[in-house]
């Protein structure tokens, strides 16, 4: 089968994925744009044909050139793109698949972030369900938010987003309760500075200490370490890892992952780690949505965001857990990351695209 994948730009986590799907023995090409802010680790080896579109950003809006003029060139059995409707051309390309019967299916958040919706969103969504032959959900929570906004049941279908870490750690009884891990990009949107205060606050308060590694680095970097020395907390900043046998070694000897800000599939790599993640409880104020795995004693703790009082609290609640229960509770979020993994990303979207 002849794919035509077209992405906004590429990340090494969907690098693996379109490896997997390769390996299937399908033909594969993809399509993006590069971008200095998300395109991280997109060097590493493809095994799938590729070019790069030139894109043209406007204020809300952007353009990926001649993602059209290759659709008729290299005349694919399914396109599988990226729903973001804020690309102009995106509109003409499903346009064009509508009118030459070429199927096509789109990937995407859906509404997760809105409790209501108005007449522009629903009339946008409903001719994007008029296009495509399945419009396939990040997971079966964004499914069952668009269900609730009453559109077409037959046109929804949810594959749940994760990643593939080929170096996992198995849950152990030898990790250590006052270690934590963050792992994501230094920014403002990671709120890295309520954990700080938090910290500060535990070990003049209630004489608990946590050591804090940060895996990344971003724009917030320099303000962050004088903020760390300021509040004399321990914290090891160690920049941008992409390797990911070196993150496990860094993580093996930690307990819990947390993402004090708005996260995404962080939570699925800290669960494949068999870190226990630790996140805000207000899921449309994330990233992404795959923080609806995370399930609250089950294989995760959640605080309230933005609060400083709720994330001492947990903070110093789990670290008197009992070894024992942080096991049970590690082993909780590493077989979720296996669930999520069986059967793989490939097979799954191949059977949806039929």
């Amino acid at each position: 089968m002849k794919i035509l994948i077209i992405q906004p730009y590429l990340t090494k986590y969907r690098v693996d994925l379109f490896n997997q799907l390769k390996k299937k023995n399908n033909e594969i090409f993809v399509l993006y744009s590069k971008d200095k802010k998300y395109s991280y680790g997109a060097n590493i080896k493809k095994n799938f044909f590729n070019k790069i579109l030139k894109k043209i950003d406007f204020k809300f809006f952007y353009l990926q050139i001649g993602m059209e003029t290759f659709l008729l060139k290299y005349k694919p059995d399914k396109v599988f793109i990226s729903a973001n409707f804020r690309c102009l051309n995106f509109w003409l390309l499903i346009t064009i698949c509508k009118l030459l019967s070429i199927p096509v299916f789109l990937h995407g958040h859906g509404m997760f972030k809105k409790s209501k919706i108005n007449f522009i969103y629903r009339l946008i969504f409903n001719y994007s369900l008029l296009m495509c032959t399945k419009y396939i959900c990040y997971n079966k929570f964004v499914k069952k938010k668009l269900l609730l906004f009453n559109f077409d049941k037959k046109k929804l279908s949810f594959l749940n987003n994760t990643l593939i870490n080929k170096h996992c750690l198995k849950p152990s009884f030898n990790r250590k309760k006052d270690e934590l891990i963050f792992i994501g990009r230094l920014r403002n949107s990671t709120n890295l500075e309520l954990l700080f205060y938090a910290l500060q606050s535990l070990k003049n308060d209630h004489n608990i200490i946590y050591k804090l590694k940060i895996i990344g680095d971003g724009e917030n970097k320099l303000k962050l370490v004088n903020l760390a020395k300021f509040l004399k907390i321990n914290v090891k900043f160690l920049g941008n890892i992409y390797d990911d046998i070196k993150i496990r070694n860094i993580c093996k000897n930690s307990c819990y992952g947390i993402y004090p800000g708005n996260a995404g599939l962080s939570v699925v790599h800290y669960m494949s780690l068999s870190l226990i993640p630790i996140m805000h409880d207000d899921i449309i104020f994330h990233s992404g949505p795959e923080v609806s795995y995370v399930k609250k004693k089950f294989n995760g703790f959640t605080f309230i965001r933005n609060n400083k009082r709720s994330l001492v609290k947990i903070l110093k609640k789990i670290c008197f857990l009992k070894q024992e229960k942080i096991f049970s509770i590690s082993r909780n979020a590493h077989e979720t990351y296996l669930k999520l993994n069986y059967p793989n990303f490939s097979t799954k979207l191949l059977k949806i695209l039929g």
